[in-house]
């Protein structure tokens, strides 16, 4: 995020996860926000600024926060808190990845530091890193093996032996062999080979 915040001359940026569940407290994922500019927004101000209301969608072109729309997401004070840390011209994207919506905030100093162009490409990027992301999550989630028998499958994969395994994870090789084991059953497979091709197909190492 750094890195996109940088190409697109932004100074700060703050990525929401605008939780779907009613009442539910927005999580800033990830930001270089000042904390006392975050503690001055507060949980609040931080939810209005996640519904995306004059944000940008994927597809349209970047445009800033009106500065009457931007007066009924926050309080006076609280916008000019925000200005004093250096944040007077702010855009809001909103992004979508896997079933959750996220707001992502770039903000620069002065009007016209941010260029639209790249903007309008980092968009399309927060999307498909947030798309892969969330991808990788889920695939984690829906996966039948244990994290000690998805450990045991890739180093096989990488044709170490059992005892080499067992080196690596600090456990006996019976016990690597039992992992690999159970992970041939819970995949319906009739050898390694196949529980390797299968696991790495699903995605699940």
């Amino acid at each position: 995020m750094r890195r996109f915040c940088g190409a697109a001359g932004a100074s700060f940026y703050m990525l929401l996860d605008a939780a779907a569940e009613p009442n539910a407290m927005t999580q800033v994922v990830v930001s270089n926000w000042p904390y006392d500019a975050v503690l001055a927004v507060g949980s609040d101000g931080l939810a209005k600024m996640a519904e995306g209301t004059g944000g940008t969608f994927l597809g349209t072109s970047p445009r800033p926060w009106h500065p009457q729309t931007f007066a009924k997401l926050l309080e006076c004070k609280e916008i000019a808190i925000l200005a004093g840390y250096g944040q007077q011209e702010l855009f809001s994207l909103t992004l979508a990845a896997g079933g959750r919506r996220y707001t992502v905030i770039f903000s620069a100093g002065a009007p016209g530091r941010i260029n639209t162009n790249v903007l309008r490409r980092v968009h399309m990027a927060c999307c498909y890193v947030l798309s892969h992301f969330e991808n990788g999550q889920a695939a984690g989630r829906d996966a039948p093996l244990s994290a000690r028998e998805r450990e045991c499958l890739f180093w096989v994969s990488e044709g170490k032996t059992a005892e080499e395994v067992a080196l690596i994870l600090e456990i006996s090789a019976n016990t690597v062999n039992s992992y690999v084991a159970h992970a041939i059953q819970k995949l319906a497979a009739s050898n390694r080979a196949m529980a390797i091709a299968t696991a790495i197909r699903r995605g699940f190492i």
